[in-house]
């Protein structure tokens, strides 16, 4: 059999046979009719070439037309309240007649155009749809296990639909295909257990039964009527059909079905937790079609059998991994007992081991170039190998896989003993990997036909070149599998992702703790021993420092949607910490040289101002702010710590602003004796006076870090610098009216 091709701009090859657009075809199955309208102005944008003739009228007359101008009266009428409808789910099908004869009409909105099919309304007596629906529910409802339901699902669907075999048909994780449950006429060859190789349903096919949960084509030697278009429709590719009914099926399937022998089929997806699980595959003999609403049952049927698969799937996870998750538990009480011992000796010695944690063959333990292992597992030239791979590829924080030749492209001879590898990293002093491996899964795969005949190129007859064409033979092929192991169950992932987890928080508590403890040495020694203090932040503070980065790093390289709860909580603990660290380092060093200056001279203080302004030029806009001063003395003194003195208490009366209202700081200063005497003054937010003294101290804040930024340092600087110039500082508020720092400074320095 050879069908035509009805794609405008796509001719189908080796290399992109993956990619037929077969949403796009320009034509209908010939047993239905299609009616493209052009929502915004109510005309006809397109029709099949079969919907002219069941009209009676030259599609000439009738693309670009009115809808009401040149449909017949009826169809309009019925029609015409649902042109406006954007969503069509409510509305199929629509009974209509035309030329004597019943139809459904089956809408949708196609980007800017209602599409609407008409398939002739079915004679045959109603089924008992609801009976048959509610039956079907309490037999999958009573099916104890998953071979069970899944025969029971193909026997109902044949019952209920009449084709002559139903197929429960799942994907792996290669998207090849599985034949799990079926029901079929007792003359037929079963298919039961054969696979069929992903090509067989190509990813666009797949993407489509996620937006259009079913697809039916009553006859294969039906031709397809093509599709015209209205002069002024710019639609290279034509309609977007995705959700049509009858869109004309690609010729190579058309041939496929041939060579297997298939008139007819109706196919159901099967989704799970929003992804593509399987399909219930109908097929028939002869020419044979359903009514809309007995396939639109059949999708409700088929979302009630996802949901007992989901059931089975979270009870065989739960019952597989309950084994893993008691030896995980037994391994947290053991780090609990033995935390005075290094992470990896507590690793290797746990009592359960880490074998335990999942079905494994063997593990190995890396810690820098050091490797141990236990049970099957690779010599540790080779784990090293493997380790320097999964770096390369980003992979060495969570990676499984079930053939490291296909997943990591290396050689077969790499590591051919032990093709499934599960990897978990972390660092801690040095960057620790667990490994577990698991062995070849030597298992025979029947296939419905040779896989590696997919798709055949043959010669085009009577014509140069050649043509693609589905293989012909479904016999059964066997094929021994040795280059893959069992595969990881989601439990054994959750296990390692679990052990992964605590060895990242406990070491991140650790960092915590070590910090917090420095923070508290440091404000009990701070006016007593600076010299210390310089030490202790070059020195001692550089360790936790480290840590943090090298976690926020690790963190930082694994998929943001990868992250539990926990590590998103953390991770944003490290960051805050590690920024307040640096800036507190910072003014705790600039704190601790004030005084020591002996670099004096005339300072300018108009020019100190003039540069703070500049400085603070993108917040004084932001802001709004207006700085005034005028008459500034010259001081004999070190420039940069006068200027650190009013930027401090400037940036102060930016900082706390009203809301909405712009700042305000006047700079006065007058001489009195040997002292100037200045004020700083703003239109702030003020404070109660309780709190006048407590802002010079170190450390010491009114507000919390979230709702204003800072160390609580400024104003201990200030104070320092002002008492270095023989003066002191003190201030006066009244809250919601602003604040006056008052200062004095010596025109000397003593």
């Amino acid at each position: 059999m050879k069908a035509k091709t009805y794609y405008t701009d796509f001719q189908p090859t080796l290399e992109n046979c993956t990619n037929e657009p077969i949403h796009r075809p320009s034509a209908v199955f010939g047993g239905a009719y299609l009616l493209a309208v052009d929502r915004s102005e109510s005309r006809i944008a397109g029709v099949s070439d079969n919907f002219s003739g069941l009209l009676g009228v030259k599609k000439e007359a009738l693309l670009g037309q009115s809808c009401n101008a040149v449909l017949p009266p009826d169809l309009y009428k019925a029609l015409m309240p649902h042109l406006d409808r954007t969503k069509w789910g409510g509305a199929n099908p629509i009974e209509v007649e035309i030329s004597g004869q019943q139809y459904d009409a089956i809408g949708h909105q196609s980007e800017r155009f209602l599409i609407v099919e008409f398939e002739e309304r079915s004679q045959k007596q109603e089924r008992e749809a609801s009976r048959s629906l509610q039956q079907i529910i309490g037999l999958l409802d009573d099916c104890e296990d998953e071979a069970a339901l899944f025969q029971c699902m193909a026997s109902e669907i044949k019952q209920f639909t009449g084709y002559d075999r139903v197929m429960i048909y799942r994907f792996d994780e290669d998207w090849n295909g599985e034949v799990v449950g079926e029901a079929k006429e007792s003359h037929l060859e079963p298919f039961f257990g054969l696979r069929y190789p992903k090509t067989d349903i190509p990813p666009i096919a797949r993407k489509l039964f996620l937006e259009n949960r079913s697809r039916v084509l009553p006859d294969i030697y039906i031709p397809h009527s093509p599709i015209h278009v209205a002069e002024g429709y710019d639609l290279p590719g034509g309609f977007d059909l995705s959700h049509a009914q009858h869109r004309a099926t690609s010729p190579i399937h058309l041939e496929y079905l041939h060579n297997m022998g298939v008139r007819a089929t109706f196919t159901v997806a099967i989704i799970v937790n929003n992804q593509l699980w399987g399909l219930v595959a109908n097929h028939h003999y002869d020419a044979y079609t359903i009514p809309l609403e007995q396939r639109r049952i059949c999708e409700v049927m088929a979302m009630v059998f996802s949901k007992r698969v989901v059931q089975f799937e979270k009870a065989r996870i739960t019952r597989g991994g309950r084994q893993f998750m008691e030896a995980e538990g037994a391994l947290r009480q053991h780090f609990l007992i033995n935390s005075d011992q290094p992470y990896e000796v507590r690793l290797w010695d746990a009592k359960p081991g880490l074998e335990s944690l999942c079905a494994a063959d063997g593990v190995a333990l890396v810690k820098g170039d050091e490797v141990k292992t236990k049970g099957d597992a690779p010599p540790p030239d080779t784990v090293l190998k493997l380790l320097s791979i999964l770096k390369d590829n980003h992979s060495d924080t969570l990676f499984f896989t079930r053939s490291v030749v296909k997943d990591l492209g290396v050689q077969p001879d790499f590591m051919p003993s032990w093709p499934g590898v599960m990897s978990i990293g972390f660092s801690i002093e040095q960057p620790i990997q667990v490994m577990w491996f698991k062995i070849p899964l030597k298992a025979t795969v029947n296939w419905g036909g040779n896989p590696n005949e997919a798709v055949i190129i043959e010669k085009k007859e009577n014509e140069k070149g050649v043509r693609l064409s589905p293989r012909k033979s479904f016999a059964k092929w066997q094929e021994v599998v040795r280059d893959k192991s069992a595969p990881w169950e989601i439990y054994e992932i959750k296990v390692a992702e679990k052990l992964r987890d605590r060895m990242i928080k406990e070491e991140m508590e650790r960092s915590g703790e070590a910090i917090r403890a420095l923070n508290t040495r440091l404000a009990a020694i701070l006016n007593k021993e600076l010299d210390q203090i310089i030490y202790i932040a070059s020195h001692d503070l550089q360790e936790p420092l480290r840590t943090i980065g090298s976690f926020a790093k690790l963190l930082e390289r694994s998929a943001s949607e990868k992250l539990t709860e926990d590590e998103h909580f953390f991770l944003g603990r490290i960051i805050l910490a590690s920024d307040r660290m640096k800036m507190l380092v910072t003014n705790l060093l600039d704190y601790s040289r004030i005084g020591r200056s002996v670099d004096v001279e005339a300072v300018d203080l108009n020019q100190v101002l003039h540069e703070i302004q500049e400085d603070l030029e993108q917040k004084i806009r932001e802001t709004g702010a207006a700085i005034r001063f005028d008459s500034m003395p010259v001081i004999q003194g070190d420039f940069i710590e006068l200027k650190r003195l009013f930027q401090n208490l400037i940036s102060n009366s930016l900082k706390y602003h009203k809301e909405g209202v712009p700042p305000v700081i006047e700079i006065k200063a007058e001489k009195v004796g040997k002292h100037w005497n200045i004020d700083v003054r703003d239109n702030g937010i003020g404070m109660e006076s309780k709190y006048l003294e407590k802002i010079f101290l170190l450390f010491q804040r009114l507000h919390s870090k979230d709702e204003y930024e800072g160390t609580g340092i400024g104003l201990a600087q200030c104070k320092k610098i002002v008492e270095a110039y023989s003066g002191e500082i003190y201030a006066t508020s009244t809250p919601g009216e602003g604040t006056t720092f008052h200062l004095s400074l010596s025109d000397k320095i003593f």
